[in-house]
């Protein structure tokens, strides 16, 4: 796991959920879209994001993404 080919930075401009505003299961889904795309664009397609949270008292969450990066695709062969 990790983002070794994508930096934390990079990929906070992307999230837009942010700490202490409301936990929203769509914004988790647009977030983790907007950081695949990332992805795709260098050409890891098959890279996987997975939100897991940490449930915490006083009802609140923390929210962690997972990344296993994939390769970068190659193209092998045109006809």
């Amino acid at each position: 796991y990790g983002n070794s080919k994508v930096k934390d930075e990079v990929l906070v401009i992307e999230i837009s959920l942010k700490e202490r505003s409301v936990y929203s299961r769509s914004k988790v889904k647009k977030d983790i879209q907007r950081m695949l795309t990332l992805y795709q664009r260098s050409g890891r397609l098959s890279t996987e994001i997975n939100p897991k949270l940490e449930l915490l008292e006083n009802n609140r969450v923390n929210l962690v993404y997972e990344i296993t990066e994939s390769d970068v695709a190659k193209v092998s062969k045109i006809v």
